[in-house]
């Protein structure tokens, strides 16, 4: 068979700490100037009035459709005036039905029920 060679890598260099060592120090780096914003601030408020124009046009439809929702249910004074009779009308009936049942259980002699509903 072959005989195999083993090989040793050299160790990391030892750090230097001399002063030659070291990197030299980095040139300052100029500041670059500003942008103008004028063209930045003048395509956002052109922005901004169309957000301003379309949130309008939404609290104009949102303010038709309330109105028509409060329109299914408000009832005109006509309609009012006959729903309050019929109400009125319900609970007379409601009442004489009671009425001419507790009789109708006076008059059959009604022992069995409870002893307030024939009173």
């Amino acid at each position: 068979m072959a005989d195999i060679e083993v090989v040793e890598e050299p160790s990391a260099a030892p750090a230097e700490t001399s002063e030659s060592a070291k990197a030299p120090p980095r040139p300052r780096i100029k500041m670059l100037p500003k942008p103008d914003d004028s063209e930045v601030k003048a395509q956002t408020s052109k922005l901004n009035e169309g957000i301003q124009a379309h949130k309008k046009r939404i609290d104009e439809i949102k303010e038709t459709i309330n109105n028509k929702q409060n329109g299914r249910q408000g009832r005109s004074g006509e309609q009012q005036g006959i729903r309050t009779r019929l109400v009125e009308l319900k609970t007379q009936f409601q009442g004489e039905l009671v009425r001419f049942s507790k009789s109708l259980f006076r008059l059959n002699g009604c022992t069995d029920c409870h002893p307030t509903c024939c009173q």
